[in-house]
């Protein structure tokens, strides 16, 4: 994993280094007092140790906090205690498409798009879950899919977006089958307006087969 750009929330072991459960944001979700080189390079410096660490291990930022709340919605709750996680916790990682903290993305995704098969190479994702509902259009952009598809098998489907009646504020899901990986984009946890725990739980009978089917596949 070295060469790679590491960030918080990206702690490899031996549960989700390969057919892992893939987080993957937009980009750098450091604190606001944080540097994301420091952080980068000590993370580095674990792997380069073999120091084993998990998920999302103290939970500090809101992304990451809102993302476990709506596992448990799902009827799929995480441990966010280190020494509560189980195989299921530790087969998690997150990754982030672009490796900049910009918030302008037109265009960024495809411009990024080598960073993003970088860590799809070495991963090889069972289950990959979008945060951020562009990537998933992104995926499908004819100057990345054949990229993609080395790695995760043919597209069997193209993009399937759903969006639950609701009395609030609606926002589009996407699904898509690969020959060796489900995907799901989710909107932005943070940075969609309107974007309720509410609506998101609407989704659980569609987004809980997909973690138990993953989740027999890894045997956590």
């Amino acid at each position: 994993m070295q060469g790679l750009n590491l960030v918080f929330g990206m702690n490899v072991n031996e549960f989700n280094k390969k057919h892992g459960l893939v987080i993957c944001g937009l980009n750098h979700g450091v604190g606001v007092y944080e540097d994301p080189d420091n952080v980068n390079a000590e993370f580095i410096k674990k792997v380069s140790e073999e120091e084993q660490s998990y998920y999302f291990a103290t939970i500090p930022f809101r992304f990451q906090r809102r993302i476990t709340g709506w596992f448990g919605l799902w009827d799929c709750a995480l441990e966010s205690e280190e020494e509560k996680m189980g195989a299921f916790e530790k087969s998690l990682i997150n990754i982030n498409w672009v490796d900049t903290k910009s918030k302008n993305f037109d265009d960024e995704l495809i411009e990024h798009k080598d960073n993003f098969l970088q860590y799809i190479e070495v991963l090889e994702p069972k289950l990959l879950f979008f945060f951020g509902i562009d990537m998933l259009r992104a995926l499908n952009d004819e100057r990345i899919k054949p990229y993609v598809e080395n790695f995760l098998g043919k597209a069997k489907n193209e993009p399937n977006y759903i969006t639950k009646p609701f009395e609030g504020k609606s926002f589009r899901v996407g699904f898509q089958s690969f020959e060796k990986c489900e995907v799901v984009a989710f909107p932005h946890p943070t940075g969609t307006i309107g974007l309720s725990d509410e609506y998101i739980a609407l989704f659980k009978d569609d987004i809980k087969p997909l973690i138990e089917n993953y989740r027999k596949f890894k045997g956590v």
